[in-house]
């Protein structure tokens, strides 16, 4: 298996088990999930109603087939960054430069972006990477997949809330150093490590982001033929990750679980730790959020 399993019980247990002198997290990054049974699949690749407008002001009608439809995907996600870069750029805001966007009419949309992406032979390409950070932190649906490499973070996000529900809540670690050590000796698994720029983005700072990406690689006919990837990350390393390295034991991923039911008491720990919501979110509304938390009122 990919993934190497850890349940956890007790909120010090929790907490000491992300110590750097309890553990070598050489490498490793975090992501937390309020439920132990969501995906590690990316905002832009988790089709919903909402989606449904968009598809039919592009295309005309919102295609059933659309999980097996990689270009409509990409022209999809394509749409929403541009118009990000657009609004943000009209604002007077600093965007990551990307020629094509920086010399195409205001309105290259539709059949011009279809037009755009038909000469890709990798979506996304390399040049977006810094736009499609920036847009994903800000709400935008992109195929990035956030992280931190702090643990803490990730707890954070785990934690915060959870002790409104019932079942698990669950931490997801990925080794990137084994990560990257594979994907330059394997071609055929292109999973990709991206680091965004920290400068004028303090919440992006604050949480120590990082994003993985599974492009959709088709150098021979474009993307325009290549098949649709909808796999949440685990499963798709599951097929794509050497199996000579899992006999060996290793496992690039380890899935931590912890019981909604203590998460309150675990949560008040992390945040005598230093890790609530003002610095989790620099500025007055961390500081508000931090204030108004229930577990703050008798």
């Amino acid at each position: 298996m990919i993934v190497s399993k850890i349940e956890i019980n007790e909120p010090k247990e929790l907490l000491n088990y992300f110590l750097s002198w309890q553990n070598n997290f050489n490498g490793i990054v975090f992501r937390g999930h309020n439920d132990e049974s969501w995906k590690l699949t990316p905002t832009s690749l988790r089709i919903s109603e909402r989606d449904r407008p968009l598809y039919k002001t592009l295309y005309g009608h919102f295609p059933e087939d659309i999980k097996e439809t990689e270009f409509i995907q990409a022209a999809y996600e394509f749409n929403y960054l541009q118009k990000f870069f657009i609004r943000a750029d009209l604002q007077g805001l600093k965007v990551p430069n990307d020629y094509i966007l920086r010399n195409s009419p205001r309105d290259f949309i539709g059949a011009n972006a279809l037009e755009y992406l038909a000469n890709q032979q990798e979506w996304p390409p390399r040049t977006l990477d810094e736009l499609a950070g920036l847009a994903q932190h800000y709400g935008i649906p992109t195929r990035l997949l956030d992280w931190s490499y702090d643990p803490f973070i990730a707890l954070y996000f785990a934690l915060k809330d959870s002790w409104q529900a019932e079942g698990n809540l669950s931490i997801w670690c990925l080794d990137t150093n084994l990560v990257r050590v594979v994907s330059m000796n394997n071609p055929d698994f292109p999973l990709r490590i991206i680091t965004p720029p920290y400068f004028n983005n303090p919440n992006l700072n604050a949480q120590k982001g990082l994003f993985t990406l599974i492009p959709t690689v088709e150098k021979e006919m474009g993307i325009v033929n290549a098949k649709y990837e909808s796999r949440p990350l685990d499963e798709y390393m599951e097929e794509k990750f050497p199996m000579e390295k899992l006999l060996k034991g290793i496992h690039p991923l380890k899935h931590i679980t912890f019981p909604r039911h203590s998460a309150l008491q675990a949560y008040k720990y992390l945040e005598s730790h230093g890790y609530g919501s003002e610095k989790i979110f620099p500025g007055y509304k961390g500081i508000a959020d931090q204030i108004m938390q229930p577990h703050q009122f008798p």
